[in-house]
Protein backbone atom coordinates (compact mmCIF):
# COMPACT_ATOMS: atom_id res chain seq x y z
CA UNK A 1 0.00 0.00 0.00
CA UNK A 2 1.37 3.39 -0.86
CA UNK A 3 -0.08 6.84 -0.50
CA UNK A 4 1.05 10.20 -1.70
CA UNK A 5 -0.69 12.53 0.67
CA UNK A 6 -2.31 11.94 4.04
CA UNK A 7 -2.49 8.36 5.34
CA UNK A 8 -4.95 7.33 8.03
CA UNK A 9 -6.28 4.11 9.51
CA UNK A 10 -9.15 2.83 11.62
CA UNK A 11 -9.49 -0.32 13.71
CA UNK A 12 -13.11 -1.41 14.21
CA UNK A 13 -14.10 2.15 13.32
CA UNK A 14 -11.74 3.83 15.82
CA UNK A 15 -8.98 6.10 14.50
CA UNK A 16 -5.56 4.46 14.85
CA UNK A 17 -2.31 6.46 14.96
CA UNK A 18 -0.19 5.84 11.86
CA UNK A 19 3.50 5.55 12.79
CA UNK A 20 4.83 5.29 9.23
CA UNK A 21 4.03 4.03 5.76
CA UNK A 22 6.16 2.59 2.97
CA UNK A 23 5.43 0.93 -0.36
CA UNK A 24 4.82 -2.43 1.33
CA UNK A 25 3.95 -1.64 4.92
CA UNK A 26 1.74 0.49 7.10
CA UNK A 27 2.61 0.59 10.81
CA UNK A 28 -0.15 1.64 13.21
CA UNK A 29 -0.88 1.59 16.94
CA UNK A 30 -3.94 -0.47 17.84
CA UNK A 31 -6.18 1.84 19.91
CA UNK A 32 -7.00 0.51 23.36
CA UNK A 33 -10.41 2.07 23.85
CA UNK A 34 -14.00 1.70 22.81
CA UNK A 35 -15.28 -1.13 20.63
CA UNK A 36 -11.82 -2.65 20.14
CA UNK A 37 -11.31 -3.55 23.79
CA UNK A 38 -14.97 -4.53 24.18
CA UNK A 39 -14.65 -6.93 21.23
CA UNK A 40 -11.38 -8.36 22.51
CA UNK A 41 -12.64 -9.03 26.03
CA UNK A 42 -16.08 -10.28 24.96
CA UNK A 43 -14.68 -13.40 23.31
CA UNK A 44 -12.33 -14.73 26.00
CA UNK A 45 -9.34 -12.64 25.03
CA UNK A 46 -9.42 -12.53 21.26
CA UNK A 47 -11.51 -11.27 18.36
CA UNK A 48 -10.98 -10.14 14.81
CA UNK A 49 -10.11 -6.51 14.29
CA UNK A 50 -11.10 -4.92 11.01
CA UNK A 51 -8.33 -2.55 9.91
CA UNK A 52 -8.97 -0.04 7.11
CA UNK A 53 -6.33 2.17 5.46
CA UNK A 54 -7.17 5.46 3.80
CA UNK A 55 -5.22 7.78 1.53
CA UNK A 56 -6.52 11.33 1.42
CA UNK A 57 -9.79 10.06 2.92
CA UNK A 58 -10.33 7.28 0.34
CA UNK A 59 -10.09 3.65 1.48
CA UNK A 60 -7.21 1.85 -0.25
CA UNK A 61 -7.17 -1.42 1.68
CA UNK A 62 -8.51 -3.45 4.57
CA UNK A 63 -7.76 -6.64 6.43
CA UNK A 64 -9.24 -8.61 9.33
CA UNK A 65 -6.66 -9.74 11.89
CA UNK A 66 -6.91 -11.59 15.20
CA UNK A 67 -6.85 -9.31 18.21
CA UNK A 68 -5.75 -10.44 21.67
CA UNK A 69 -5.75 -8.60 24.98
CA UNK A 70 -2.01 -9.35 25.29
CA UNK A 71 0.69 -10.64 22.92
CA UNK A 72 3.88 -9.41 24.60
CA UNK A 73 7.31 -9.27 23.01
CA UNK A 74 10.61 -7.69 24.02
CA UNK A 75 12.75 -5.62 21.66
CA UNK A 76 16.23 -6.88 20.82
CA UNK A 77 19.30 -5.19 19.37
CA UNK A 78 19.07 -7.36 16.23
CA UNK A 79 15.45 -6.30 15.75
CA UNK A 80 14.29 -9.90 15.23
CA UNK A 81 13.04 -10.72 18.75
CA UNK A 82 15.95 -12.97 19.74
CA UNK A 83 19.41 -12.43 21.17
CA UNK A 84 20.60 -9.44 23.17
CA UNK A 85 17.71 -7.50 24.72
CA UNK A 86 17.35 -3.81 23.92
CA UNK A 87 17.57 -2.70 27.53
CA UNK A 88 19.20 -0.29 29.94
CA UNK A 89 21.22 -1.03 33.05
CA UNK A 90 20.46 0.84 36.28
CA UNK A 91 22.91 3.61 35.24
CA UNK A 92 20.98 4.04 31.93
CA UNK A 93 23.78 2.54 29.84
CA UNK A 94 23.01 -0.09 27.21
CA UNK A 95 23.38 -3.64 28.52
CA UNK A 96 25.88 -5.77 26.56
CA UNK A 97 28.34 -8.60 27.21
CA UNK A 98 30.96 -5.92 27.94
CA UNK A 99 28.59 -3.89 30.12
CA UNK A 100 26.71 -6.40 32.25
CA UNK A 101 24.11 -5.52 34.87
CA UNK A 102 24.81 -6.32 38.51
CA UNK A 103 22.70 -8.75 40.53
CA UNK A 104 20.30 -6.80 42.74
CA UNK A 105 20.24 -3.82 40.35
CA UNK A 106 17.24 -2.49 38.46
CA UNK A 107 17.11 -2.79 34.67
CA UNK A 108 14.67 -1.54 32.03
CA UNK A 109 13.40 -3.74 29.21
CA UNK A 110 11.36 -2.38 26.32
CA UNK A 111 8.61 -4.19 24.50
CA UNK A 112 5.16 -4.05 23.02
CA UNK A 113 1.89 -5.95 23.18
CA UNK A 114 1.62 -6.12 26.98
CA UNK A 115 -2.00 -4.90 26.96
CA UNK A 116 -3.95 -1.82 27.87
CA UNK A 117 -2.73 1.11 29.92
CA UNK A 118 -4.69 2.46 32.86
CA UNK A 119 -5.26 6.08 33.80
CA UNK A 120 -2.25 8.22 34.69
CA UNK A 121 -1.06 7.94 38.29
CA UNK A 122 0.11 10.79 40.51
CA UNK A 123 3.47 10.67 38.71
CA UNK A 124 1.72 11.19 35.35
CA UNK A 125 2.59 7.71 34.08
CA UNK A 126 0.09 5.18 32.78
CA UNK A 127 0.69 1.64 34.01
CA UNK A 128 -0.36 -1.60 32.36
CA UNK A 129 -3.67 -2.99 33.56
CA UNK A 130 -2.46 -6.56 33.06
CA UNK A 131 -0.57 -8.51 35.70
CA UNK A 132 3.10 -8.47 34.65
CA UNK A 133 5.69 -10.95 35.96
CA UNK A 134 9.28 -11.68 34.98
CA UNK A 135 11.91 -14.37 35.37
CA UNK A 136 15.65 -14.18 34.84
CA UNK A 137 17.22 -17.54 34.03
CA UNK A 138 14.14 -19.21 35.47
CA UNK A 139 14.35 -17.26 38.76
CA UNK A 140 11.37 -15.02 39.59
CA UNK A 141 12.27 -11.33 39.42
CA UNK A 142 10.52 -8.38 41.04
CA UNK A 143 8.71 -6.15 38.53
CA UNK A 144 8.75 -2.62 39.97
CA UNK A 145 7.22 -0.81 36.97
CA UNK A 146 5.29 -1.91 33.91
CA UNK A 147 3.76 0.79 31.76
CA UNK A 148 4.26 3.44 29.17
CA UNK A 149 7.72 4.65 28.24
CA UNK A 150 7.71 8.41 28.93
CA UNK A 151 7.89 10.49 25.75
CA UNK A 152 6.98 7.66 23.36
CA UNK A 153 3.85 6.18 21.79
CA UNK A 154 1.62 3.97 23.95
CA UNK A 155 2.83 0.99 21.89
CA UNK A 156 6.28 1.15 23.53
CA UNK A 157 6.12 -0.28 27.01
CA UNK A 158 8.85 -0.24 29.66
CA UNK A 159 9.28 -3.06 32.16
CA UNK A 160 11.60 -2.31 35.10
CA UNK A 161 12.85 -5.42 36.88
CA UNK A 162 15.14 -5.99 39.86
CA UNK A 163 17.63 -8.73 39.02
CA UNK A 164 17.43 -11.38 41.73
CA UNK A 165 20.48 -11.71 44.01
CA UNK A 166 20.51 -15.45 43.23
CA UNK A 167 20.32 -15.05 39.43
CA UNK A 168 23.02 -16.79 37.44
CA UNK A 169 25.75 -14.64 35.94
CA UNK A 170 26.94 -14.68 32.35
CA UNK A 171 26.65 -12.87 29.03
CA UNK A 172 23.45 -14.59 27.85
CA UNK A 173 20.95 -14.95 30.69
CA UNK A 174 17.35 -15.45 29.49
CA UNK A 175 14.58 -12.99 30.36
CA UNK A 176 10.91 -13.95 30.08
CA UNK A 177 8.15 -11.46 30.88
CA UNK A 178 4.46 -12.37 31.08
CA UNK A 179 1.33 -10.25 30.77
CA UNK A 180 -1.76 -11.92 32.23
CA UNK A 181 -0.04 -15.28 31.86
CA UNK A 182 1.03 -14.81 28.22
CA UNK A 183 4.83 -15.05 27.96
CA UNK A 184 7.21 -13.19 25.69
CA UNK A 185 8.89 -15.44 23.12
CA UNK A 186 11.90 -17.35 24.43
CA UNK A 187 15.35 -16.40 23.15
CA UNK A 188 15.87 -12.90 24.56
CA UNK A 189 19.04 -12.65 26.63
CA UNK A 190 21.07 -10.12 28.59
CA UNK A 191 24.34 -9.94 30.50
CA UNK A 192 24.59 -10.21 34.30
CA UNK A 193 27.76 -9.94 36.39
Amino acid sequence: LSCIGTSSATVNGVDAPVLYTSSGQVSIVIPQAGPIVAAATRDAGSHDASIHWMCNGVEIGSIDVPLATAAPALYTLAGNGTGQALMLNQDYTLNSPGNAAKRGSYVSFFGTGFGSLGLAGLDGLRRLTSTVTASVGGVAALVVYAGETPGFTQALQQIVVQIPDNAATGIAQPIVVTADGVATPYGVMFAIQ
